[in-house]
């Protein structure tokens, strides 16, 4: 059996976790790589609240880069093979990827989106536009009614008066993927994260107990950033032991890099969680109620006591590709 011995640590400082081989029985193999290295380190954590099996993503206001568009494609690919192997399983959940738009947003600044998005449904990606959230979340919230959409896109049209280069769509983006996640659940992702060798064969799921503190992955936001983590030698030679299950110096590195220089995530770009999380639903009323939060600001003061990785670290954190070159353009936060 593995013992584990875990450093403590000053606050405010980073932790490093050492981790020894006993004697005796051998390890089961895991499906995931991850969840070799998670057992490894911690204790393996039983299943309490599955989330369900659909990615959100959000565009609007012009055409996406070809590496954007490329990452959506490339994980419906993986999401219709999965569904495909599961055909004769009719039990089980089929996964589905949502790309959130606005149109009247669309329709101030296409410049190539409308083919781009015709290609993602006879993909498979179901294209949905934001307002179709609103009736839903006018159960949670009053802030939510029906000129909503119509005050945010008046503010667009105001700033893109003001600065005509003006695209950004960050703070709606923010708002409209914690509707989103708030009513569904599910996975959302920025346009900028990959595919990799992502595995769909079982959900993600949350790991503490009443299945309020969303799933978050590898903390970058530029590509060279990303290929640093995966180089980083402070941690020293990975135990022997995970050779078995496929996993790589650059895996340890990724997980150890993450654990060490970020306790606490940023629930942002990527963040994983049942419906009706009473914390993401929350954040989300915020954000109605005014349109110009940052999102990030207000998961941040949400989730302040999210300071335990063996809580947040997501299953995929050594699978999806978490920066590309639409992540250097800084395309898709």
């Amino acid at each position: 059996m593995y013992q584990y011995e875990q450093k403590s640590r000053p606050i405010g400082k980073s932790r490093r976790l050492e981790v020894h081989a006993g004697q005796g029985q051998e390890p089961v193999i895991q499906r995931h790589k991850f969840d070799a290295v998670y057992n490894l380190v911690w204790e393996k954590r039983e299943r309490v609240h599955d989330i369900p099996k659909i990615i959100h993503r959000f565009w609007a206001g012009g055409a996406m880069s070809r590496q954007s568009f490329e990452n959506i494609m490339g994980m419906q690919e993986r999401i219709n093979d999965q569904n495909q192997s599961d055909r004769r399983k009719l039990w089980k959940e089929k996964w589905k990827q949502i790309l959130w738009t606005v149109r009247d947003i669309n329709q101030m600044r296409a410049d190539g989106l409308d083919g781009q998005l015709e290609q993602l449904r006879a993909s498979g990606v179901r294209v949905m536009d934001a307002g179709e959230l609103l009736p839903g979340m006018t159960k949670i919230t009053d802030m939510a009614g029906p000129g909503y959409m119509a005050r945010v896109v008046g503010s667009m049209e105001d700033l893109c008066g003001e600065h005509p280069e003006f695209i950004d769509l960050k703070y709606l983006s923010d708002t409209v993927r914690l509707m989103a996640v708030s009513l569904y659940g599910g996975i959302y992702m920025d346009t900028d994260i990959g595919a990799g060798s992502v595995d769909l064969s079982e959900p993600l799921y949350h790991r503490d107990s009443d299945g309020t503190i969303p799933l978050a992955g590898v903390q970058v936001q530029s590509s060279h950033t990303y290929e640093r983590q995966k180089t980083d030698d402070r941690f020293g030679p990975m135990p022997p032991e995970l050779v078995r299950f496929g996993i790589t110096q650059e895996d340890w590195n990724l997980f150890q890099s993450t654990l060490m220089d970020f306790p606490k995530p940023v629930f942002n770009y990527f963040f994983a969680s049942r419906p009706r999380n009473p914390r993401i639903v929350a954040a989300a009323c915020r954000m109605l109620a005014d349109p110009l939060e940052s999102g990030m600001n207000v998961m941040d003061t949400l989730f302040t006591d999210s300071d335990r990785p063996e809580d947040w670290m997501v299953q995929w954190l050594l699978d999806l590709q978490w920066a590309t070159s639409a992540s250097d353009m800084q395309e898709g936060t």
